[in-house]
């Protein structure tokens, strides 16, 4: 076979899939297929639409999601709880469908980010972003050296950063000489308003608070 014939056999396939993906029977297999619509059984597309409409206003991308369950989560309303992970691995995000298959609420470890039709949190109040983790890092570093007795000798290690309903927190630890010269582990933390462009609210070393500039 020719290049021209490859060509011409190449743009046929496209003019098929493109129809067949426009016809009703490919909407409905595309429909059928959905990884919402199988986890959860829905029954149109409307429904489809309401609850991706819901995750993406809160920053949750529905082509990213890598996998859905079901759970044996239900309350007295006859809602169910259906989890799904980002990465294959975690499930700690979910959604609580009422018993006419609509959302009623979107759910991230524990935390309600959309109810009842209202968008309440996004996913970035709650998840730190790179830039915001750099910024807490290095102002609880310059805060921490400020109140040490010999700043020069600190090190730190083991940076934990977790972000809720706009907060950010780092905590870890630093390595410093004492006044008598020895090397001392100590623990801290830090807290930062990302609704206030990331101002420190409060930081502490071994459970003692410190001055901030």
């Amino acid at each position: 076979m020719n290049k021209k014939k490859i060509a011409i056999t190449s743009i046929c396939a496209l003019i098929v899939l493109g129809v067949y993906a426009a016809s009703p029977s490919g909407e409905k297999y595309v429909f059928e297929n959905n990884k919402i619509v199988k986890t959860i059984q829905l029954q149109n597309k409307k429904q489809l639409d309401d609850i991706t409409a819901a995750l993406k206003s809160t920053e949750i991308d529905p082509e990213k999601i890598k996998s859905w369950k079901t759970t044996n989560q239900s309350d007295t309303s006859g809602r169910k709880y259906y989890s799904f992970s980002m990465d294959g691995k975690s499930y700690n995000y979910g959604v609580w469908i009422n018993p006419n298959l609509s959302v009623h609420s979107v759910m991230f470890s524990g935390i309600t980010l959309f109810k009842d039709g209202k968008l309440i949190e996004k996913i970035s109040d709650n998840i730190p972003s790179e830039k915001e983790m750099q910024h807490m890092q290095k102002q609880v570093e310059k805060v921490v050296k400020a109140n040490l007795k010999t700043p020069s000798t600190a090190k730190f290690s083991d940076f934990r950063f977790r972000k809720i309903h706009g907060v950010g927190i780092v905590t870890g630890f630093v390595d410093a000489q004492n006044s008598f010269g020895a090397m001392i582990r100590t623990p801290f933390s830090a807290s930062f308003d990302f609704k206030q462009n990331g101002t420190m609210t409060k930081a502490e070393i071994d459970g003692n608070e410190l001055v901030k500039d």
